[in-house]
């Protein structure tokens, strides 16, 4: 979470001294605070500077991740890999992610892994050929 005061220092302006820069800060800074809570969450941030996909509805999809694996496998994120990786091969691909969840009860859509494996998708992804995947290193 980034507060208004540590936005402002990010981008060299000195709120305490008022001015245009100030002013010009707060601006940004509110259209960023998407739930207004007065800060900036990382996915508010992204949200405020991607035009590919919808932020806060990969947000909503991780979060439904998280809360199915830290009730499956007690918080362990090593476990819930190791689980996952169907061929043990220490690459989580779009198909092991899709499969395992699967197996907990939630499904997702290509897209929506995807989404989750987000930039370590395409073609210098560990499986190669395009295919999204999730290195265990």
């Amino acid at each position: 979470r980034v507060s208004l005061e540590e936005f402002a220092r990010g981008g060299g302006v000195a709120l305490g001294g008022g001015g245009p820069g100030r002013e010009a800060v707060a601006v940004v800074f509110d259209r960023l605070d998407l739930d207004g809570d007065g800060y900036l969450s990382y996915y508010e941030f992204l949200q405020g500077f991607s035009e590919d996909r919808d932020i806060r509805e990969v947000a909503a999809l991780e979060e439904k991740v998280r809360d199915v694996l830290s009730k499956n496998f007690e918080g362990s994120a090593r476990k819930a890999f190791d689980t996952m990786d169907r061929d043990c091969d220490g690459v989580l691909s779009r198909e092991d992610l899709i499969e395992g969840l699967r197996k907990l009860g939630l499904n997702l859509t290509e897209q929506q892994a995807d989404a989750i494996l987000g930039p370590r998708a395409g073609p210098h992804s560990p499986h190669g050929g395009g295919r999204p995947a999730l290195d265990a290193g």
